[in-house]
């Protein structure tokens, strides 16, 4: 995914296998019934993790995180904001990105959001992984905030992102087209990408986004 999950990887923050193992796992593979829990070394103080008292957590319903949907969002002065919800007919859980700018995000750069109200972005290039602070979240107008939440699909109640082992969200364009958004799940302490999904922007929504990026002549 990026420096960051590799040197905690290379580490050994995941615990369930070694690093030449591993690196054999997919997005599917991982998420099998029969490697959960998974167990990751838990935070002591900024820098220091202990692998005697590992935080274990089931993953496997992530498999069923099967349906993304894009909606704009109506706001005066805005073109591309939009909400991003991802769920699965038998999913347990529903994930929800509001007021996401997709006009904001760039190709093959990670536009990372914590779980939330009023969360700001940071962008991460694969390579080097520099964070930088894309606006002020301070200065950004009420009605613009965006946030990160995780909810019962049932219940519509909130669900503490970190009892399932979650602790934030990427998003990226693979190309310059701008027309496809890749997202990516991370587990807790951004140890471990653990889930990944791709989802065509609705036309409408895909030429607002390559005109405010100047993609065109005219």
């Amino acid at each position: 995914m990026d420096m960051e999950e590799h040197y905690k990887i290379e580490y050994g923050l995941f615990l369930n296998n070694n690093l030449a193992s591993i690196s054999k796992e997919t997005y599917k593979s991982i998420l099998d019934p029969e490697k959960q829990p998974i167990k990751l070394a838990q935070f002591r103080d900024e820098g220091f993790y202990s692998n005697k008292t590992p935080l274990t957590f089931d993953m496997n319903w992530l498999k069923h995180l099967d349906n993304i949907s894009i909606s704009a969002i109506d706001i005066k002065d805005t073109e591309c904001l939009s909400e991003i919800q991802i769920t699965g007919k038998w999913a347990p859980f529903t994930l929800t990105i509001t007021n996401v700018d997709l006009a904001m995000i760039q190709e093959q750069k990670l536009y990372g959001l914590h779980y939330g109200f009023n969360v700001y972005p940071k962008g991460r290039r694969y390579n080097p992984a520099q964070p930088t602070i894309n606006f002020d979240s301070d200065l950004m107008p009420k009605a613009y905030e965006q946030s990160l939440l995780l909810t019962d699909k049932h219940t519509g109640k909130w669900v503490d992102n970190f009892k399932k082992g979650l602790s934030k969200v990427y998003l990226t364009y693979p190309t310059l087209e701008k027309d496809v958004l890749d997202i990516y799940l991370i587990s807790y302490e951004r140890i471990l990408p653990l889930w990944m999904g791709r989802v065509k922007l609705p036309n409408e929504l895909r030429e607002k986004v390559r005109i405010r990026n100047q993609l065109y002549n005219y």
